[in-house]
């Protein structure tokens, strides 16, 4: 038998058939084996129709275009080991919840959307299971249907924490997508408010650079720390509200007093801005 398997790499790769299974002459071999010890016999209706039934499950299996054909390649060299042991249990379909048609439908669940690709089958967990669990089905079964529940247990275990390492990480990928669109929308909301702020205005360019060097920094802050209808957000635009008057000319005796009141205002809020991210205008 193991002569006629694929080996791993053909598989992965799809350098290789699905399997082909000579149905009577496996049963035609399990036949003779029991003759030895009960006498001759032949294909009854009861095994014919265990024949049939085993073709007919693969064949559902094998049929669907979900399943990738690395993974149809690996489950069809399970037709023989599948056929012997329901010839050898009859529960196996009467039974419900078998604990080898559960693994058997658990594998072909895990495999089904996987990439096809050689590289990534390489690398995939999950395809590694599926290629490891028939390969201990193919050499460890013998006659003990314990084997199933073994391999059942070890594999429903092995995808719930594949289910469990799957939603972390897709819910660190979406907070990390979320985070760089939050980041993108402060870098342009800060910019634009910054320009609308200077858009007209004849400034000296000190302090426009301060403005898109740093002020911009504590903006693009404030945005993601506290959002855009924020009292720090606000705080920060009326920042440079107060910037750019404190630099404009004036002749109104009311706006010097004004702008005398704001100015020791304005640098503590310059400075403690500026501090938080970090940056020297000097």
């Amino acid at each position: 038998l193991q002569q006629v398997q694929p080996q791993g790499e053909d598989v992965i790769s799809g350098n290789v058939s699905l399997p082909k299974v000579n149905v009577r002459g496996v049963v035609s071999n399990l036949l003779r084996q029991r003759e030895t010890k009960q006498g001759p016999e032949r294909v009854g209706q009861t095994d014919s129709d265990v024949i049939n039934l085993v073709s007919m499950l693969f064949d559902f299996i094998l049929d669907d275009d979900n399943l990738p054909v690395p993974v149809k390649a690996l489950l069809g060299r399970l037709q023989i080991p599948y056929l012997k042991l329901a010839i050898q249990d009859y529960s196996f379909f009467s039974r419900g919840g078998h604990p080898a048609r559960k693994l058997l439908n658990e594998l072909a669940r895990a495999g089904i959307g996987l990439n096809e690709d050689a590289d990534h089958l390489k690398k995939d967990m999950v395809f590694k299971k599926i290629q490891s669990t028939a390969q201990r089905i193919l050499t460890e079964y013998e006659k003990e249907a314990v084997l199933f529940d073994e391999l059942l247990h070890d594999f429903s275990q092995f995808m719930q924490t594949e289910v469990r390492r799957s939603q972390m990480i897709e819910q660190r990928t979406k907070a990390a997508e979320e985070g760089k669109a939050k980041a993108q929308l402060a870098e342009k909301t800060a910019l634009e408010t910054v320009r609308q702020r200077l858009d007209g205005k004849t400034v000296p360019e000190v302090v426009v650079r301060l403005l898109t060097d740093g002020w911009m920094g504590v903006l693009k802050l404030v945005f993601l720390k506290y959002g855009p209808e924020s009292n720090n957000w606000l705080g920060a635009v009326k920042t440079i509200d107060h910037l750019l008057l404190s630099v404009a000319p004036t002749e109104d005796d009311a706006a010097r007093k004004k702008l005398f009141n704001i100015v020791p205002i304005l640098l503590k809020n310059l400075r403690q801005g500026l501090n938080s991210v970090s940056f020297n205008p000097f």
